[in-house]
């Protein structure tokens, strides 16, 4: 036999590459292989898999959730109304006080900037368009309605601009007052419920005010009152050619039909000033300052 040492052996097993023929022809020959040359020219091929397999893909990262764009209501049906109101508003202060055959204009005008007070409302609840922006604008409009008339009223009786403006102030102060108490709080501000009240006051201020809201009779003719009691002294003192007749039954409507909801009206404003500020003081709301 022709021997080969075994460490030789183990040396070119344990090589990955081919290993070198002077090694391989003795092993071949004894096995009595007749084609030695062409076992050489094979490389030589292992068993053992090398491969691996592909590593796992990395966790996709979590789809972030895109809240839907909030829609702009500034072009709502409503709204568009009570930008009308206000042009109408400021056309009918523009003819107030000019002569008699243009001064018919201003009522017309401020008629109907009144009148859409209602139109603006029945189209929100129809179109199902009510928003934030339409209940403050139509709080706003409704206040610059009632200052336009009593800023002409001054020019008319002079003798009453004290009370004109102590009407207006607490007017608008307690219309801003209750409408942003309520915002802040969450609710709208027609929207009255029953109250808590700590003391006889403030329930007899919590009941006006319940009352005044819930009442829906009670509330229009409330709210119609200072307009058609503010009318009525414009049309009285801006035309002094009246028949003696129309005068004398316009001055007892404005006495005697809607001067006590004129009163009632200032009462509920006192009302819902108070409720607001005890609100606030009693720490029911958080104000944004």
């Amino acid at each position: 036999y022709h021997t080969v040492p075994y460490h030789t052996t183990l040396t070119a097993c344990s090589s990955l590459s081919s290993p070198p023929p002077s090694l391989l022809r003795p092993m071949l020959s004894l096995r009595g292989g007749s084609n030695t040359e062409d076992a050489l020219a094979t490389p030589m091929t292992t068993d053992i898999d090398t491969s691996f397999p592909p590593p796992p893909p990395p966790p996709s990262a979590p789809t972030a959730v895109v809240p839907p764009a909030k829609q702009s209501t500034l072009l709502y049906v409503p709204n568009l109304i009570g930008y009308l109101r206000v042009v109408l508003l400021l056309l009918s202060a523009h003819y107030a006080t000019l002569p008699s055959p243009r001064r018919a204009l201003f009522a017309s005008l401020y008629a109907s900037s009144a009148l859409l007070d209602a139109v603006d409302g029945a189209a929100a609840r129809a179109l199902n368009q009510c928003s934030n922006l339409g209940s403050v604008l139509d709080m706003i409009t409704d206040r610059l309605t009632t200052m336009v008339m009593v800023i002409i009223l001054t020019q008319y009786y002079p003798k009453h601009t004290c009370l004109f403006i102590l009407a207006i102030c607490l007017d608008v102060g307690s219309h801003w007052s209750y409408h942003y108490y309520n915002a802040v709080k969450g609710s709208h501000h027609k929207n009255v419920g029953s109250r808590q009240a700590t003391n006889l006051a403030s329930e007899a201020v919590a009941k006006v005010t319940e009352c005044y809201y819930n009442c829906k009779p009670l509330f229009v003719y409330a709210c119609l009152s200072p307009e058609l009691f503010y009318g009525s002294l414009y049309f009285l003192a801006a035309y002094p050619e009246m028949r003696p007749s129309a005068r004398t039954w316009l001055a007892r409507a404005a006495r005697w039909g809607v001067g006590p909801g004129f009163a009632l009206k200032q009462v509920a404003n006192v009302a819902q000033m108070v409720e607001a500020a005890r609100g606030v003081d009693e720490g029911g709301v958080d104000l944004i300052l």
